[in-house]
Formats: C-alpha cells, sequence, structure tokens
C-alpha cells in the first residue's frame, strides 16, 4: 500500500491540485450563470 502511495507521488500531487483548481473554476463559472435560465422562444409575444 505505502509503495503504491509514493511511487509518482509528486505526479500525483500535481494531477490532485490540478482537478481541485479545476473543480473551483467550473463551479464558479456556473454560479455566475442564472439558475433558472429558460430563453423564450423567438415568436412568442411579450407577457
Amino acid at each position: 500500500m505505502k509503495q503504491w502511495l509514493t511511487n509518482n507521488f509528486w505526479l500525483k500531487m500535481i494531477s490532485l491540485i490540478l482537478a481541485v483548481v479545476t473543480w473551483f473554476y467550473i463551479s464558479g463559472e456556473l454560479a455566475k450563470r442564472p439558475s433558472s435560465y429558460y430563453p423564450r422562444p423567438p415568436n412568442m409575444p411579450k407577457p
């Protein structure tokens, strides 16, 4: 088990950090969008 963890340790750490940074970036981008975004069809009259 220890060999599995320590083999290519820095590559695993860089991968983990990159995954976490990507996760937070995508969550931040999705949070900027309105949660209920339903565009109006083009030929519908406005209420």
